[in-house]
């Protein structure tokens, strides 16, 4: 967790779906549990915002260095 510098507090248990209503809780939860869509999901959701305007880095983590930390 320290190494991923996340801020503290904000969990899925602690996110407010009912305030989201058209965000399907048991979609995210398993996305969240399941490494299935990391394979495919990263660079398919990349693409997708590039399309939509965003701008996009995609880098793989063993390509790259944090820190100090390899």
């Amino acid at each position: 967790m320290a190494e991923a510098r996340l801020p503290a507090g904000k969990t899925l248990t602690t996110f407010d779906f009912k305030s989201v209503p058209m965000l399907s809780k048991a979609q995210v939860m398993a996305l969240a549990s399941g490494d299935v869509w990391l394979k495919t999901g990263p660079t398919a959701i990349g693409l997708a915002l590039v399309e939509n305007g965003w701008r996009v880095l995609f880098a793989l983590v063993h390509d790259y260095t944090w820190r100090g930390v390899s």
